[in-house]
């Protein structure tokens, strides 16, 4: 699924939120991994966690919103999702 699908592209939450709608299920269950501070606005604005790894177009933009952000993609594990739902 992409931009094609929705009406307004990021920031907006419309492809989040499609997507919530597409699996059945609330946008709070979700998490999402952005690279940029646009997804990571689109996701928050979806009610989403989010996990940030920015890459080397990406590295300098603000990920402050980000409810966790990382350099590596592989450092992703349940252990790790279960914590970004259980921060406040």
């Amino acid at each position: 699924m992409g931009g094609e699908n929705v009406l307004k592209n990021k920031p907006a939450p419309d492809i989040y939120l499609k997507c919530a709608e597409e699996l059945k299920i609330s946008p709070v269950s979700c998490v999402v991994v952005e690279d940029s501070e646009t997804g990571v606005q689109s996701a928050k604005s979806a009610n989403m966690k989010c996990i940030a790894i920015p890459n080397r177009y990406t590295k300098d933009q603000d990920f402050s919103k980000a409810d966790k952000s990382l350099n590596n993609i592989q450092k992703i594990n349940v252990e790790l999702i279960n914590n970004v739902f259980q921060l406040a």
